[in-house]
């Protein structure tokens, strides 16, 4: 096994991190561009697709910061507390109302 496929396999919280950031980021986007579907009536124009294409990035960026800054990233997911939730509860509240 070399240096990078050692690295690759090997766990560590960086790139758990990573992980979860990009699940994040893909989920978030993929609901976004439901959300727009739905509300076009399943029938995007170019107008629409540009629109989204300009917003999905913005929504991103305020999301990731927001849930970065309430550390949802350093969650240990198997002991989740009542302050762990309420971290979770203010993220999403916060970064809804910036949106």
């Amino acid at each position: 096994m070399n240096r990078f496929t050692g690295w690759f396999f090997y766990p560590s919280n960086l790139k758990r991190k990573l992980l979860l950031l990009f699940l994040d980021a893909v989920s978030f986007a993929f609901a976004v561009y439901l959300a727009f579907l739905v509300r076009a009536e399943l029938h995007g124009g170019e107008a629409v697709n540009t629109f989204l294409f300009l917003t999905i990035p913005l929504f991103l960026v305020i999301k990731l910061i927001v849930f970065s800054y309430f550390k949802l990233y350093d969650i240990s997911w198997m002991f989740v507390s009542l302050q762990d939730l309420a971290n979770i509860g203010k993220a999403c509240l916060l970064s809804n109302g910036i949106l």
